[in-house]
């Protein structure tokens, strides 16, 4: 992955002839992502330009705009909006989105470890309102977790996230070309909240994302997901052998709606798992 002072470079530039990076944001395994300004219509956005290192694999370039694509066709205020997307000159492609204040539910759980039963459950139900609205498009997340998800300083439509990065999201309706994109037997997402399922690197739906909203929920409620493993190996095979703990282990004292929803999402077998995420909402009350 590229470093960021390195990312920091492109500050100043234009891409595209359109968009001035004026401050970097972050970094991640393909992008980084600047604030920025339109040329022509002065909005300020989030560009999010793939790493220089990764144009040339036609799959993972294919992946990056897909993402475009997958986020601008669900529609929701619980998922990041898609304003443009393209490819440089230099065939850097990028990604223009709508520009958040606040900060990742990843970077408040570091500082505060854990978040009170109240306010999970409500950040639950807006999650889960997004992912439904994203499994209805057909499209799967693959890789919730907490520094994909998005607290807004300023609640938006009664929503107070944002699920960022659909960049390995998984469109359920294509057939033929999205086995081009992800290879048989790949692993993709993040052990901590990676289902078995994605563990063995078997077919994921819209289930495997409610493993992933159990386990991010878990976090946020016990200050820890299901398995801490020193190492992903380690982590690996207790997701694919064994059950995980019951939220109550860490919170006995979690409201029984709390314990329902995240004990029903984090069941190995997606056949007893929520099979929708309307139905884990509706658990959490």
């Amino acid at each position: 992955m590229i470093g960021r002072e390195h990312a920091k470079r492109r500050v100043g530039e234009v891409i595209d002839g359109r968009y001035a990076l004026e401050r970097l944001l972050g970094v991640g395994v393909t992008g980084a992502v600047y604030e920025a300004t339109h040329a022509y219509t002065h909005q300020r956005v989030a560009v999010k330009v793939m790493h220089q290192q990764l144009v040339t694999d036609d799959n993972l370039v294919a992946r990056f705009l897909r993402e475009a694509k997958s986020v601008a066709k669900i529609g929701h205020p619980a998922i990041v909006k898609v304003f443009d997307a393209g490819v440089t000159p230099d065939q850097w492609p990028y990604v223009a989105l709508e520009l958040l204040r606040g900060r990742s539910l990843g970077e408040h759980l570091r500082e505060v470890e854990r978040i009170p039963y109240d306010d999970v459950i409500a950040l639950g139900r807006d999650l889960l309102a997004g992912l439904a609205a994203a499994h209805d498009a057909g499209i799967v997340h693959r890789d919730l977790k907490p520094d994909n998800v998005f607290l807004l300083e300023t609640p938006e439509d009664g929503t107070r996230l944002k699920i960022l990065d659909f960049g390995v999201a998984k469109n359920l309706e294509s057939t033929g070309a999205s086995g081009v994109l992800t290879r048989p037997g790949a692993t993709i997402g993040t052990p901590s909240y990676m289902s078995p399922e994605q563990a063995r690197g078997h077919a994921v739906d819209a289930r495997t994302d409610l493993w992933s909203a159990g386990a991010l929920l878990m976090h946020a409620a016990a200050g820890r997901p299901p398995f801490v493993e020193p190492n992903v190996p380690s982590l690996l095979l207790k997701l694919v052998t064994q059950e995980p703990p019951g939220l109550a282990t860490f919170c006995p004292d979690a409201p029984p709606a709390l314990l329902a929803a995240v004990d029903g999402a984090l069941t190995p077998d997606p056949n007893r798992r929520f099979p929708t995420a309307n139905l884990m909402a509706r658990a959490l009350g």
